[in-house]
């Protein structure tokens, strides 16, 4: 078969000669003429998940269940997209952290053939059952067949993967992990570039409804966002991204209209002006306020820097180290199950939180149902009281 090149981006996709974003980074690998993929690894590109890296509990979500990764392919009419390709489920057996595939042991081949009379996106499932490893990924190349005339120069391009307990999405509970970046960095290259048409696409292939979407950007902004202060059209487009968000649940049929929650990143290392930190958190509170919306502040959460706890940390820039991404995760999972402990409504908790959690179990109200076992009983109360106890500070 011939190929190898790979490329990793986010540009536009022409369907029936117009410009499409599709929604997540968007991967692609071009089959070459007179290239030779290795025969003992076929595959020309790779998406890969490190649950464990990511997911505090990951190895008791993973236990006896049938994890699968989803991924969504770009279709359109144009000549140059394959639609026919091979597919391969990979897994870490030992566990071991590395950075090589070959050190993944691979699954049975399989073709796949996309739909090239509905253009858009499609999506197609990878499933695992009682995977050894939280380490698993899948491979992608072009068919299997040895006339690969008709492919050279073809390519294959794809969005982000989502990854999904399959038995508990059947039952609308359990943990489910998605996340779709779109294209840029600042806000105003979020709202240009995000597609409505596509992204209901995205919404309908969902294993369940949505009930929340994070809007989580970095502090980057555009010069007239930022001035030396935070310019009002920068709030304009955090509310403009949650409402296509919303729109788009709407569009693709779903019955649960998500609730927006905005996230406040914590500062990386005084790279970016401390005082933009400020001032955006203090917007999307206020946005959060007055839309109804839910605020995640892990800038004031996390000791404000992320070189304050990760000491291998270098920067410039956003990102942690891999440890220092699993302090952050466990950081935000323990917030999570501590503030929704608040039942009352009034942004507090206290006694009438209790008290307004022990009128809804008496009816048995789904919101009670604590470690997520579909069972509303007494380890539910349990969860509660010992969730209740901890300081959200």
């Amino acid at each position: 078969m011939t190929g190898g090149s790979i490329s990793s981006r986010n540009p536009s996709i022409l369907i029936n000669h117009q410009e499409y974003s599709p929604p997540g980074y968007r991967n692609e690998f071009t089959l070459l003429n007179n290239g030779v993929l290795q025969s003992n690894r076929r595959f020309a590109s790779f998406g890969l998940v490190n649950l464990e890296g990511i997911y505090p509990n990951a190895a008791h979500w993973f236990k006896d269940s049938s994890i699968t990764i989803r991924t969504l392919f770009c279709v359109t009419d144009q000549e140059n997209m394959l639609n026919s390709f091979s597919m391969v489920s990979l897994t870490n057996h030992d566990g071991e952290p590395n950075g090589s595939v070959a050190q993944f042991v691979l699954g049975e081949q399989a073709d796949i053939q996309l739909d090239a009379d509905h253009i858009g996106l499609q999506s197609v499932d990878q499933v695992f059952v009682n995977p050894a490893s939280t380490r698993i990924g899948v491979g992608f190349a072009g068919d299997l067949d040895s006339d690969d005339a008709n492919e050279q120069g073809c390519s294959l391009s794809w969005c982000d993967n989502s990854l999904f307990n399959q038995d508990m999405a059947n039952q609308d509970r359990g943990f489910y992990l998605d996340s779709i970046s779109i294209g840029g960095f600042a806000a105003r290259e979020h709202v240009e570039t995000i597609d409505p048409d596509l992204l209901d696409d995205y919404f309908a292939a969902a294993p369940r409804a949505y009930n929340y979407v994070v809007i989580w950007l970095g502090q980057n902004a555009t010069t007239d966002e930022w001035t030396g202060k935070l310019q009002p059209i920068w709030g304009k487009r955090i509310e403009a991204l949650g409402d296509r968000a919303i729109q788009a649940a709407i569009d693709s049929g779903s019955k649960t209209i998500p609730t927006p929650i905005l996230v406040t990143p914590p500062l990386a290392d005084g790279f970016f002006p401390f005082n933009r930190f400020v001032a955006m958190n203090e917007e999307l509170a206020a946005i959060s306020d007055r839309r109804g919306w839910g605020h995640i502040d892990l800038y004031s959460l996390l000791g404000q820097s992320l070189s304050s706890f990760d000491i291998a940390y270098d920067g410039p820039g956003p990102h942690p180290t891999a440890e220092g991404a699993y302090f952050l995760a466990t950081e935000w999972y323990d917030y999570l199950n501590c503030i929704r402990t608040e039942f009352s409504g009034d942004q507090r908790r206290n006694f009438f939180d209790i008290s307004a959690y022990l009128e809804l179990y008496a009816h048995q109200d789904s919101q009670t149902d604590m470690n997520g076992d579909g069972v509303i009983n007494f380890f539910d109360i349990s969860e509660f009281l010992s969730e209740f106890a901890l300081s959200c500070d």
